[in-house]
């Protein structure tokens, strides 16, 4: 992501993930023992969306997306603060 880019959308520009974001492999281990059809059915998100995510071409993925496949797989979504070092 450009400097100009980042400036623009907020992210930090020192924070570069090699091949796709955390939370990509958090969602994987969470889906895991299920086929994709299933985890489409609980979630509502759509299985090419799933595919997308977890084999294909997305990166980041949105908010809302982690949020709907983490809640119908039971699971949840937490923000916290960092504790801070002294």
């Amino acid at each position: 992501m450009s400097r100009a880019a980042a400036k623009m959308f907020g992210t930090h520009t020192a924070y570069n993930f090699r091949d796709k974001d955390p939370i990509c492999d958090i969602l994987a281990t969470i889906c895991k023992p299920y086929p994709l059809v299933v985890v489409a059915e609980k979630t509502g998100v759509p299985k090419s969306t799933l595919h997308a995510l977890f084999y294909g071409e997305t990166i980041s993925p949105r908010y809302c997306t982690v949020s709907r496949i983490t809640l119908g797989m039971g699971a949840i979504v937490r923000v916290g603060q960092v504790a801070k070092k002294r």
